[in-house]
C-alpha cells in the first residue's frame, strides 16, 4: 500500500471513529444538563409539587 492510500485509509477510519464518539456522546445528551456534572431533572408543570 502506497504513502497516499495509508493516509485515505488512515483518515477514513480516523472519520469513523470521530463519528461513532460523537454518536454515543449524543446518546447520553438527554442526561445532562450544561455542565457536565450538573443534572437537569425537567418537571411537568402539572405534577410538580406546590412548594416547587
Amino acid at each position: 500500500m502506497g504513502r497516499e492510500e495509508q493516509i485515505a485509509v488512515n483518515l477514513f477510519l480516523n472519520n469513523n471513529r470521530l463519528i461513532h464518539q460523537f454518536t454515543q456522546e449524543n446518546n447520553h445528551v438527554s442526561y445532562r444538563g450544561s455542565i457536565a456534572s450538573n443534572a437537569v431533572i425537567y418537571w411537568d408543570r402539572k405534577d410538580t409539587h406546590p412548594n416547587l
